[in-house]
């Protein structure tokens, strides 16, 4: 459908957009685990996770889940090291979302593999080094960091 102005373009998409929520979070993730030029694709694609939902599966998940009753609503996957299927996603808040990724076990050892401790979430690592949660990821991803091993003791994770 050609536009001849912006604002009615604009209008559409808007009101496209708002018709189709569910939309968004299919396209996002589809293009984490399918384009290598999208910046999260290291931590989908490149990992091997696939994305298997079709519209009408990520439009059922939406109603299923109530996800239009939610502020701010994010796909997740159930099982982390799963693909994006049916029965492995479900719409959470984001602030849930956010949670869970930061609330994984992470153990310590020394880089002789000697066994340190263990901490409850991602935030008790940060504290514990005075560093922010995105420098414990970044750690997490590396495997080491100031001298020690950092491992997340959930496999998948």
């Amino acid at each position: 459908m050609p536009f001849k102005d912006l604002t009615r373009r604009k209008e559409y998409n808007r009101r496209y957009k708002r018709n189709n929520p569910w939309l968004y979070s299919f396209y996002h993730a589809k293009r984490r685990c399918e384009t290598p030029k999208c910046a999260d694709y290291n931590n989908y694609g490149r990992r091997g996770i696939e994305f298997l939902l079709s519209v009408d599966e990520i439009k059922f998940i939406w109603f299923r889940d109530k996800a239009y009753n939610m502020t701010d609503p994010t796909i997740d996957r159930v099982e982390k090291c799963g693909n994006y299927q049916f029965n492995n996603c479900r719409f959470l808040e984001r602030i849930e979302n956010t949670r869970r990724a930061t609330s994984k076990p992470i153990s310590l050892f020394l880089l002789t593999h000697e066994f340190i401790k263990t901490y409850k979430s991602q935030t008790e690592a940060a504290r514990d080094f005075t560093v922010s949660n995105a420098t414990i990821t970044r750690w997490l991803k590396r495997g080491t960091a100031r001298g020690y091993i950092l491992e997340s003791t959930i496999l998948g994770a």
